[in-house]
């Protein structure tokens, strides 16, 4: 399991967003700048055990037509756990134009657009509806 907790340490991982949350308290009354160092050295040490326990394969390994632009340690991440909030409002819905409403109203079907290329049977091939090479 990828996404879980460390009970001994109290660390929450969530892989598919690469977040590691540590809810640990510092047993100090007052806190160093070389504590919170040593504490996220020490979870970003966990946080990569972790990472590369997923296993990764390159793109086409097991055929012939092997990916070698794409490295070898890249790896799919697992689904999220956290469901984070939207930066911006959802968008709105875009309105209708004059004719969109016109068309509604009276129960016109949406055109359809015609096709640039038309299939000949004399040359038994797709060939432009128009212009050259007709």
């Amino acid at each position: 399991m990828t996404n879980f907790q460390l009970e001994k340490f109290n660390i929450t991982f969530d892989l598919g967003h690469l977040l590691v949350n540590d809810a640990q308290p510092f047993n100090k009354e007052s806190i160093t700048e070389a504590d919170m160092k040593q504490r996220a050295i020490q979870n970003l040490e966990l946080f990569y055990k972790e990472l590369f326990k997923l296993s990764g394969s390159q793109a086409g390994e097991d055929s012939e037509n092997r990916d070698f632009d794409k490295p070898k340690d890249t790896v799919k991440l697992p689904e999220t756990l956290l469901k984070l909030p939207r930066a911006k409002p959802i968008p709105k819905p875009k309105p209708l134009s004059k004719w969109e409403k016109y068309r509604l109203e009276k129960g016109l079907p949406p055109r359809k657009k015609r096709s640039r290329m038309v299939y000949s049977e004399l040359a038994q091939d797709w060939v432009p509806r128009w212009g050259k090479g007709r």
